[in-house]
């Protein structure tokens, strides 16, 4: 686009284009990913020269370009690839150093498939297998330097210390055909040619008729005449053949019988026979003709009756059948109008012929009568048996459109934002439809119920079939409440686990500590309080509060009759910790000892008695610790620790 300032003449301005030639993508694959890298690929023009690279990484050594049907493409890591007007993907092939390929051929490319083919280490047995496709033969497979390694199509292959290419040969099958010779009768005559040939061979036939007989003609097995001459050369077909030499006794005369046309009917009682033998000839009608008459070879009419006794004179006789074909009428049907329905039954027919004729209406029309060429009613059913007249007839089959009701099904999610639901719309009576409830995150489906709260399926994905109404369905959903894992783990103050103390959790139930003084129980996120219940020990109450994530809640047991220890109030966090623990209420606490979980004390602190103190933890390695921790009068409590 550009502006243009008028002249005072007028003007002719070219707008002048060119073709942008089509580009094309080549994609390059690395095989396996880690084995190298490929460069090169990206859109061409077609005939574009582009130079490829293939670049193996540590440890891989490069083996070949393939294309997307597995044919080598080049053996060069590098080299130029010419675009052809079509997509493609090569692939580059590489392989572990020490690791060796074997390289699978077929000869011809056209003979068959080969598998057994990839990487191996050396000394790996690899089964190989050759199979020929249609019309193929395995031979061999044989080795670079064309020595033969296997005549078996399937073998186990040892690998060497070597890459190596083998090939499997394939040979194209060779079929031969039987060509059966016959004397007809037996004592007439000797044949010979008979064998197995291939097809298109020319084979020489030769029939020597016996002392007292006359060679007649060759015939094939549907009694057609082939030669007249006792030696000819037959052509060898691509099936199995056989061929009749027909002899007759001198002084026979032969009786030959044609059709007239061919195609017309079928005659039999040809042969050879004495003057004065009485021959049944017959003569059949195929489908579609009729007899007419048998003529000599003069055109005379020798019997108008399809069988007949013929008594045979002392020379050779041709008789001929004729046949007249029956004349047929088209009987033409359609549809009104052509979406309403599908006609069947029209054709080629003989008058008098009898023929079914149907109309079947599609969906949304309904049948009404059938009409002629004038409009004339000829029928009332969809299916009815028309006679056919001597002429071309059409028939209309009518049909007119039915308003099929439609209902409203109305899909609703409960709640709203608890997840989706598909399929509702408009249907027919009796439709089936595939209805679907999808739950959104933090909520699962629980089931579909009508407008009266009646359970429809518990499917999340049915299908409905529709009534002769309205209808509303409610996909019903529920949130999902998460839960977490609570461990308590109750000891005494020395750090000795308790066995069997209860822990009532208020609300929830109690649970009892295993062996190693644990337990533990899922609950939501929310605020509990729990109570611990020990045998010689004062009851534990405390609260805690889980908030998305699981939880350790340590408890330590006083012992019954004993004051509250001293240490009680200590508080101990994070845990797991870090690079550092903080003591709150630690004012009573004058000793750390810090011993790993083997008994091996690792760290040992004196403290100064205040109310919190940070300890740093950087010298103790990632595991679990029991920390020991003591009050002035001796009193101690034990907790124990993991370091991330």
């Amino acid at each position: 686009a550009f502006e243009y300032t008028m002249p005072a003449q007028d003007v002719t301005l070219t707008a002048n284009f060119e073709i942008i030639p089509p580009t094309y993508t080549l994609t390059l694959v690395a095989n396996p990913t880690e084995g190298g890298v490929v460069t090169g690929g990206g859109d061409f023009e077609e005939g574009d020269e582009i130079p490829l690279l293939a670049m193996p990484n540590t440890g891989y050594i490069f083996v070949s370009w393939t294309n997307a049907a597995d044919d080598v493409v080049s053996e060069d890591a590098g080299f130029e690839f010419t675009m052809p007007a079509e997509d493609v993907t090569l692939t580059a092939n590489f392989t572990q150093v020490g690791i060796y390929v074997l390289s699978l051929t077929a000869n011809p490319p056209v003979g068959g498939t080969v598998t057994g083919g990839g990487a191996y280490d050396e000394g790996d047995e690899v089964i190989v297998t050759a199979i020929p496709n249609d019309g193929y033969e395995f031979i061999s497979w044989t080795n670079a330097d064309d020595e033969v390694v296997s005549l078996e199509p399937q073998y186990e292959f040892i690998m060497p210390g070597e890459n190596v290419t083998l090939t499997a040969n394939f040979g194209v099958v060779v079929t031969t055909y039987t060509l059966t010779l016959t004397a007809y009768p037996a004592e007439g005559g000797i044949v010979s040619g008979s064998g197995e040939y291939q097809e298109g061979d020319g084979v020489t036939v030769l029939a020597t008729p016996n002392t007292g007989y006359d060679f007649v003609n060759w015939t094939n097995e549907n009694d057609e005449v082939i030669s007249t001459d006792a030696e000819f050369e037959f052509t060898m077909s691509a099936e199995d053949v056989v061929l009749t030499a027909n002899f007759m006794q001198t002084g026979s005369y032969l009786l030959t019988l044609l059709a007239n046309p061919p195609e017309g009917g079928v005659v039999s009682g040809a042969g050879a026979y004495e003057e004065d033998d009485v021959v049944t000839v017959s003569a059949i009608a195929n489908d579609g003709y009729v007899f007419v008459n048998w003529t000599n070879a003069a055109d005379e009419e020798v019997s108008a009756e399809a069988e007949f006794e013929y008594t045979m004179p002392a020379e050779d006789i041709t008789l001929t059948a004729h046949f007249e074909q029956i004349p047929t009428y088209t009987l033409t049907l359609e549809a009104n109008p052509a979406d309403g329905g599908v006609v069947s039954g029209g054709g080629e027919y003989e008058e008098g012929q009898v023929v079914t004729i149907t109309a079947v209406a599609n969906a949304g029309y309904e049948f009404v009568n059938w009409t002629d060429e004038e409009g004339e009613e000829v029928g009332t059913d969809a299916e009815f048996e028309y006679a056919m007249p001597a002429a071309d007839v059409t028939l209309t089959a009518n049909f007119e459109a039915v308003v099929i009701p439609t209902y409203t099904l109305t899909l609703v999610a409960n709640p709203a934002d608890g997840g989706v639901v598909s399929g509702g719309g408009e249907y027919e009576e009796g439709q089936v439809v595939t209805i679907t409830a999808v739950a959104n995150a933090g909520y699962e489906f629980v089931n579909w119920t009508d407008e009266s709260g009646v359970v429809v399926s518990t499917n999340f994905a049915f299908d409905y079939t529709m009534p002769d109404e309205d209808i509303t369905l409610t996909a019903n959903f529920e949130e999902v409440v998460l839960e977490y894992t609570i461990t308590f783990t109750v000891h005494s103050q020395s750090g000795l686990p308790i066995e069997g103390a209860e822990v009532n959790i208020g609300g929830i139930g109690i649970i009892i500590t295993n062996a190693s003084g644990e337990v533990s129980t899922q609950l939501p996120s929310g605020s509990y309080s729990f109570v611990v219940t020990a045998e010689g020990y004062d009851d534990h109450n405390d609260t805690f509060e889980v908030s998305d994530a699981d939880m350790n809640i340590s408890v330590i047991m006083n012992p019954t009759g004993v004051d509250e220890n001293t240490l009680a109030v200590l508080s101990v966090y994070p845990n797991p910790f870090g690079n550092s623990i903080t003591l709150d209420n630690a004012q009573r606490v004058n000793r750390l000892t810090v011993n790993n979980i083997i008994g091996q004390k690792v760290l040992e602190l004196n403290l100064s008695g205040e109310e919190r103190v940070i300890i740093p933890t950087e010298v103790l390695k990632r595991g679990i610790y029991l920390m020991v921790f003591e009050a002035e009068n001796g009193e101690r409590i034990v907790k124990k620790m993991i370091k991330e």
